[in-house]
């Protein structure tokens, strides 16, 4: 019924815990595809020792960065619903079963998301952020997301039409995905925090440039004035202004 996609590059030992918040769902009629993308470190020896059948791994041979990775385990992925885990993630142990319920029961929505807990292993900080009223919208078709995508689940058939990740980008490109590929169709936001972000530990502001630029030029190109002057903003903050701040503070704006 649902497929998880799990890109990894040198992913241990945090890797462990996702895959045990997986293993430890009440629900339990899930495919695994863990696309390898040319670790270096001992991922490889752990993945090949997983005996649970429903994990499907595929290894690249070099690395070749994560919309080629998250692309091949859409191309694998045989469910009726695709969900997200990034290996240093965890999941509540009733995340797809909160979501795949809500999805059979509203089959007008194509993607449902829901709040992040953002955690640090190593930094005693936690906050909650996207969080949402569970009123079904419509995905703007100004190349905004206002969705996490990590937390999200969709429908397949919404994303087996041709639609992939853009390999040119090498942040923002979860984001850049699920703006183009449900742009116009419903989706919802719950206000339930079902997964649990280690974003403190990976959040760089060097990267935040380089994305709200690509915003930028997708407002503009759809000629979408209103979010063309708020990607702007953001643009010129990330140059001038977050740095100031430092990224822990970024992170709870």
């Amino acid at each position: 019924m649902v497929s998880v996609i799990m890109p990894v590059y040198n992913g241990m030992p945090y890797i462990r815990y996702s895959i045990q918040s997986l293993l430890m769902q009440t629900y339990s009629d899930w495919e695994c595809i863990i696309i390898n993308d040319g670790s270096t470190d001992n991922t490889r020896d752990f993945l090949e020792g997983l005996t649970d059948t429903r994990f499907v791994i595929y290894h690249f041979g070099r690395n070749r960065g994560r919309s080629n990775a998250r692309q091949k385990g859409l191309d694998l992925a045989r469910g009726k619903y695709i969900a997200m885990l990034d290996a240093d993630d965890i999941y509540h142990f009733e995340k797809l079963s909160r979501q795949v319920e809500i999805m059979e029961n509203n089959p007008e929505i194509s993607l449902l998301s829901g709040g992040l807990l953002s955690f640090s292993y190593k930094k005693n900080c936690a906050m909650v952020r996207g969080k949402g009223d569970s009123v079904i919208k419509k995905m703007p078709l100004s190349g905004e997301c206002p969705v996490t995508h990590a937390n999200s689940i969709f429908r397949a058939e919404d994303v087996k039409s041709g639609i992939h990740y853009d390999y040119s980008l090498e942040r923002g490109e979860d984001l850049d995905f699920l703006s183009r590929a449900f742009a116009g169709k419903n989706y919802m936001v719950t206000d339930d925090v079902l997964y649990y972000y280690s974003e403190f530990d990976s959040f760089s502001l060097s990267r935040l440039p380089r994305i709200y630029k690509h915003e930028v030029l997708i407002t503009l190109k759809n000629r979408e004035n209103k979010s063309f002057f708020k990607g702007i903003a953001r643009y010129l903050a990330s140059i001038f202004i977050f740095p100031l701040l430092g990224a822990e503070r970024v992170l709870k704006l």
